[in-house]
């Protein structure tokens, strides 16, 4: 008799338990969690590459103790503000603001060398810099790079120590030479393929920093730059003009990608207390409070369908490639992770209409 009773409070203590196949709803958590916590290494592997002060850590004169280096930067973006001939002037109000990240990998990477100091300068060059607009405009520097007819010239600048302003600072400067491609929906009729921009003076960036690499927003600080189509003085005309510039350097920001996935998990979540109730038959006017049972996960049917999302998947992949030429390392990671939270919201659903029957 009692080992009835212990039975019959065995069965109704697991009948309140959630279960995710043969694994507890606290063992499944724990699961999503490591898994969330690979998908987060990944990226933050990814991220560690120009992680900021991991060259020239700050301190008093640092600027003295920082030897010759390399910086690779892979945070980076800027804030642009274009005035285009296309209103019929270049008054220097701005008719495009443009937001520009990283280009897609293996060109993602701010490439800086550094000298070693002297007298508290270090001269530095913008080696590699691409930049994407999600419109399609493409900003470059870099000496001897460039899409369009032109390479540009190197893009040099100076750390210089502020011992009157403290002296754990440094003035930090670049005068730049860029391309900008603009695409032809914003380009006037003779430039159907769209336009490559070019200064022809060197637009100067500037910030306080107190290490290398970085973290800062390098602002064009005074007067509009006007943008031609050919770099060399003397040639080409002018059709453009850029009015403000922010480069921010190893600015810490919440990914695309993160917000994605945090959102698949928030639904996920969601998802499966519905679907649960829906299994247990809880609609309305019902006991909320009553035990909710059924498995949470279904083996086959999730492989299936797990197949079918990582192919598509992979087929996006490979279009974006094409397309673009390469995709980053983030984009692949958040891509099959994406998937796999799809694929698993997807076959809940599944799983929870051929249980109705």
């Amino acid at each position: 008799m009692r080992t009835s009773k212990l039975n019959s409070l065995t069965s109704a203590t697991r009948s309140k338990e959630f279960f995710v196949g043969n694994l507890r709803l606290t063992q499944f958590i724990g699961l999503v969690v490591i898994i969330m916590i690979l998908g987060v290494s990944v990226a933050q592997a990814e991220a560690m590459i120009g992680e900021p002060c991991t060259q020239c850590a700050p301190g008093s004169f640092w600027v003295d103790s920082c030897d010759a280096g390399r910086d690779s930067i892979d945070n980076t973006g800027a804030l642009v503000d274009i005035d285009l001939l296309g209103d019929g002037n270049l008054d220097c109000i701005a008719d495009l603001d443009l937001d520009f990240g990283p280009c897609f990998w293996p060109d993602n990477l701010l490439i800086i060398e550094r000298s070693a100091p002297v007298g508290g300068v270090i001269n530095t060059e913008i080696v590699s810099m691409c930049l994407k607009n999600i419109g399609g405009f493409i900003l470059i520097a870099g000496g001897g790079l460039g899409n369009g007819p032109f390479s540009l010239a190197a893009s040099e600048g100076q750390i210089v120590q502020l011992p009157l302003h403290g002296d754990s600072l440094a003035e930090s400067f670049f005068d730049v030479f860029f391309e900008i491609y603009v695409p032809p929906t914003y380009c006037p009729p003779e430039f159907p393929q769209g336009m490559f921009l070019y200064n022809q003076k060197p637009l100067r960036l500037t910030d306080t920093i107190t290490c290398a690499p970085p973290v800062g927003d390098y602002i064009h600080p005074v007067g509009c730059c006007t943008l031609w189509t050919d770099p060399n003085p003397g040639f080409g005309m002018p059709v453009a003009a850029l009015v403000t510039a922010h480069h921010q350097v190893n600015t810490p920001t919440l990914s695309e990608w993160g917000l994605i996935i945090f959102s698949l998990l928030i639904l996920t979540l969601i998802t499966t207390v519905v679907v649960k109730r829906r299994m247990a038959g809880i609609g309305a006017g019902t006991d909320a409070s009553l035990p909710i049972s059924g498995p949470l996960f279904f083996p086959a049917l999730f492989i299936r369908v797990l197949t079918v999302t990582i192919g598509l998947s992979a087929v996006i992949l490979v279009v974006a490639t094409v397309i673009s030429g390469s995709v980053p390392l983030r984009d692949i990671v958040g891509t099959i992770l994406s998937g796999s939270i799809v694929a698993y919201i997807i076959h809940l659903w599944l799983g929870a209409s051929n249980t109705d029957k």
